[in-house]
């Protein structure tokens, strides 16, 4: 892997969850890299992700996303570890 930066924290897992949190698919594959290869979640589903290492507020913990529909542009929001808490 080149030019990645000094740093950098890597996923180790990522599973697509219903609204009931429960795991509909294992999504590593599609992203563990940044290489335009994207998971369709929808509206009230969610992404549980896993870190090699426990995220600060210190760390950069950007977030590759896309819309499927450029006319309805979609949105992201972060909840620590199993809660709602934004």
């Amino acid at each position: 892997m080149k030019n990645i930066p000094s740093g950098t924290i890597f996923i180790t897992q990522a599973f697509q969850l219903d609204r009931q949190q429960n795991v509909l698919a294992d999504i590593y594959e599609q992203v563990k890299t940044k290489d335009n290869t994207y998971a369709t979640i929808i509206d009230g589903q969610y992404i549980r992700v896993t870190f090699e290492k426990k995220l600060s507020n210190k760390n950069d913990n950007t977030i590759y996303a896309k819309s499927a529909d450029i006319n309805n542009p979609a949105s992201v929001e972060v909840f620590p570890v199993y809660t709602d808490e934004k």
